[in-house]
């Protein structure tokens, strides 16, 4: 069995022979522990089979910043322009089925999970698809946008199958109103609610139970937290859709958006689901050696495998964590992470106007609150104007209670898009510097219609 060692002193070259000299493409910033970075990094050996150019399957990651071969992301977001634009059904059909079988096998294995090897073979698959998933959109956004940008704006996101979290927020909607009929009033506080509905509180708590985990870091769901929900949870707006006339054209486009939005979902909420149950026996493993959890998830697979474990790596992957992936796996020490970051990371921090896309149009004025853990949403209070690098369903109350949403990274298929759409809320997306421009307390005008966030 092949074991990763940790070489984090040691001088190596990989860095100006290798790594810079690859041209990449920003992904974005996606906070995890090493065990989640280093199993998105064989994502080629998946996605080769979905598509016909060759891959160079470089992959970079960079203390939470993700970094694809600029080749690559060509290959994926050109061959999905080419197959929308040709009707070409095969080419997403390959990809949906693939998704839905890993999701059936990893939904079917994590519950009565038994080995790490199979579970963590399994998670590859899922990030090995996931990962080019949301490329691929960006090509079918690119011929939407050709086609008609307004029918695509003004209907894609309303799914026939909703994504589980989106199923909670209206199961939500239902209980409250469950609540307020058995009580014949509305309520303020959670100690007002019947014992019949306090059970099905509890189905309902027990149901979600991994809502907002996401990436081996872990949430448990409870019914405290359902209480704040509830009473901050008011009937969903009711919307008259306009009657639009649309093309023949424009039906396939919105259709194939739709469903492209919903696997891109459907993903990011299996990833949460399998890391929640996957979670249980990482524990143990943990204790074994006398470490927590969050020690544990430090690891990459090989070394959870081959137990070899310890606290100092943990210590370590904390302070600093890159994986290189060419073809064979090597992590990089602090001094290359640091040389690759400042070559790499350039924004432009010193903008009044942020402008990024339309994800679903309104105007909001209100002050910033960045989210980019789960712990900074504990903050957020209702009108805020939620800034994130990207959106996941551990920050969908958050989402709830902003006035708008703002975002680094995503397109118009996108968690925040579709989840803006869904509760009528002013977002742009694709800003690629709002969190290192705007800081929390900043007042700001959101422009959804024109993509704009200025600075007040």
């Amino acid at each position: 069995m092949r074991v990763l060692f940790v070489v984090f002193l040691c001088e190596h070259r990989y860095m100006d022979t290798e790594i810079l000299k690859t041209s990449w493409h920003h992904l974005g910033k996606w906070p995890e522990p090493a065990l989640a970075a280093e199993l998105w990094l064989e994502y080629g050996k998946v996605a080769q089979r979905l598509f016909k150019e060759k891959l160079d399957a470089k992959i970079l990651f960079l203390n939470g910043d993700f970094f694809l071969s600029k080749h690559d992301v060509d290959c994926f977001q050109q061959e999905a322009y080419e197959a929308a634009s040709e009707r070409d059904f095969d080419f997403f059909s390959r990809i949906q089925n693939e998704l839905e079988g890993v999701v059936i096998k990893l939904k079917t294995e994590v519950e009565h999970i038994s080995s790490l090897p199979d579970f963590f073979d399994s998670y590859k698959l899922l990030t090995g698809l996931w990962m080019p998933l949301n490329l691929v959109a960006s090509g079918i956004e690119r011929y939407a946008q050709e086609v008609n940008p307004e029918v695509f704006e003004s209907v894609v996101g309303f799914l026939d199958e909703k994504p589980w979290t989106l199923q909670q927020i209206d199961e939500l909607f239902v209980l409250r109103k469950n609540i307020e009929n058995s009580l014949g009033r509305s309520f303020q506080s959670f100690d007002e609610i019947p014992a019949d509905c306090l059970e099905e509180a509890l189905r309902h708590v027990q149901k979600y139970q991994w809502l907002g985990s996401h990436h081996f870091t872990i949430h448990h769901f409870t019914l405290n937290e359902l209480k704040d929900r509830l009473a901050q949870t008011a009937a969903p707006i009711a919307e008259k859709r306009k009657s639009v006339e649309i093309t023949e054209k424009e039906h396939y486009v919105i259709n194939l958006l739709n469903r492209i939005g919903f696997l891109r979902f459907r993903a990011a909420e299996m990833s949460g689901y399998a890391s929640y149950y996957a979670s249980f026996i990482l524990e143990k493993k943990a204790q074994q050696f006398g470490l927590t959890y969050n020690d544990i998830v430090e690891h990459t697979a090989s070394e959870i495998i081959s137990e070899q474990i310890s606290s100092e790596t943990a210590l370590l992957r904390k302070q600093n964590t890159a994986f290189y992936f060419d073809g064979q796996e090597r992590i990089l020490s602090i001094e290359e992470t640091k040389a690759a970051a400042a070559k790499l990371l350039v924004f432009n921090t010193h903008a009044r106007e942020i402008k990024g896309l339309c994800a679903h149009k309104g105007k909001a004025v209100g002050q910033v609150k960045i989210v980019t853990t789960r712990e900074e949403m504990k903050d957020f209070k209702e009108g805020m104007i939620l800034v994130a690098y990207e959106t996941t369903p551990d920050i969908i109350h958050a989402m709830q209670q902003s006035a708008a949403i703002v975002t680094d990274f995503g397109g118009l298929t996108c968690h925040a898009a579709i989840v803006a759409r869904e509760l009528k809320k002013p977002c742009v997306v694709g800003t690629k510097n709002a969190t290192k421009v705007l800081k929390d307390g900043d007042m700001v005008e959101v422009d959804a219609d024109l993509g704009t966030i200025n600075i007040l």
